[in-house]
């Protein structure tokens, strides 16, 4: 169960940051 919440974690972080990068490239 630990590791499916660090992987929901990280999938969010990872989005968080190419939503970012994505704004910054326009």
């Amino acid at each position: 169960a630990a590791s499916e919440l660090i992987k929901a974690s990280l999938l969010c972080h990872f989005q968080s940051i190419w939503i970012v990068e994505n704004k910054d490239s326009e």
